[in-house]
């Protein structure tokens, strides 16, 4: 179902006498893990967390990926980081420092393929 249809079926089921309004309606930031960039990437996190990574679609939260993605002309995005999704945004929310750890890792290995990939312009 796209948005609208969610919507429109949210008001049927709720009914007329209900006002459904919606305040904010964000783009979904898609990864595309075919896209080189996007796999080098997933392949890095493989190689430091040994855990599998899917692109996630669909999530029910919000970051500035979702306005800076459509506002850089949709460029391959991940949304990465060292914490745990269900633990976003809670009371007492943390991150295990171990994750602190691989993040810096990952980090580290995708800006170094960044650089091998895009070598300084020589001056003069």
């Amino acid at each position: 179902m796209v948005p609208e249809q969610v919507f429109e079926e949210i008001a049927r089921v709720l009914g007329p006498e209900t006002e459904l309004k919606i305040i904010d309606q964000s783009a979904q930031v898609d990864a595309d893990p075919l896209e080189p960039w996007t796999a080098s990437v997933l392949k890095r996190v493989f190689e430091v967390t040994k855990e599998e990574q899917k692109p996630y679609k669909g999530g029910v939260y919000v970051t500035d990926a979702s306005v800076l993605w459509p506002a850089f002309g949709c460029p391959p995005c991940v949304v990465l980081g060292p914490g745990e999704l269900a633990q976003a945004h809670k009371t007492d929310e943390y991150c295990m420092i171990s994750r602190l750890h691989q993040a810096v890792e990952i980090y580290r290995l995708i800006l170094d393929d960044h650089a091998l990939a895009n070598p300084p312009i020589k001056l003069c």
